[in-house]
């Protein structure tokens, strides 16, 4: 049987349906744009996304032709691509949340690293009884770490937990009481792990030319440099107990 005309308030819903379908796919295909932008595979999400924006083109000429039956039925198969789209895309972001934090959990571990190394180098400047207090809880934070690799490679991701053991390396060197000497080795420590990060950056082909990564590279590492030879002259504490 040939179904009534399309009321004006029955219009007016399939335009609200319409606009908030719409909207919400535009949300959607954004933050997919922003992840591939990011070097991340997005292509799963972005084929249920073309098959939305597929059927919503059909939704919208059926809206125009007052096709009600038609305009209900081709919405239901938008709600569950968009809903498809919004699970894939859920997906997509944990694991790049724990990717992420993968690689935050990495930089700790090469900050403690180097900060044991430098403690070695330069323990001629401080007190055998603070380098013990500073390497033990250097060691309680490789413990807090190894804790979270395992809690990451099983799919748990603890942002407190990781910002926490981010602050163990500067409040392990409290235990440096000579604060020109402490301040130094967190400043090397920063350092170190800038050029590296720089280093890397280069690698990957980030943001900065080849010149200007080679300037910001060597104004690090002549910084660096500084403080290894401040480090190295000072003679005021020895290996005393």
């Amino acid at each position: 049987p040939e179904l009534p005309p399309v009321t004006e308030a029955q219009t007016a819903a399939m335009n609200q349906t319409l606009t908030r379908a719409r909207d919400y796919f535009n949300r959607l295909r954004r933050s997919a744009d922003s992840l591939r932008e990011r070097g991340w595979d997005t292509s799963p999400i972005e084929d249920v996304l073309d098959d939305a924006e597929s059927l919503l083109g059909d939704a919208e000429r059926q809206y125009r032709e007052g096709d009600r039956r038609g305009f209900e039925a081709t919405m239901r198969q938008v709600t569950e691509r968009l809903r498809d789209a919004q699970t894939a895309l859920n997906s997509e972001l944990s694991k790049v949340k724990i990717t992420l934090a993968l690689r935050y959990r990495e930089s700790i571990q090469s900050r403690v690293t180097k900060m044991r190394e430098s403690l070695s180098t330069y323990q001629s400047v401080i007190p055998l009884a603070e380098r013990t207090r500073v390497m033990y809880e250097l060691t309680l934070t490789e413990e807090k770490l190894a804790r979270i690799q395992q809690n990451l490679a099983a799919g748990e991701l603890d942002l407190d937990e990781l910002v926490d053991v981010s602050d163990d390396i500067g409040a392990a060197l409290q235990n440096v009481s000579n604060e020109d000497i402490r301040i130094a080795l967190e400043e090397m420590n920063r350092l170190r792990n800038r050029v590296d990060a720089l280093v890397q950056e280069g690698s990957q082909g980030g943001e900065w030319d080849a010149e200007t990564l080679r300037s910001k590279i060597e104004a690090e590492s002549l910084k660096l440099q500084r403080i290894k030879e401040y480090l190295s002259s000072l003679s005021t504490h020895t290996n005393r107990p």
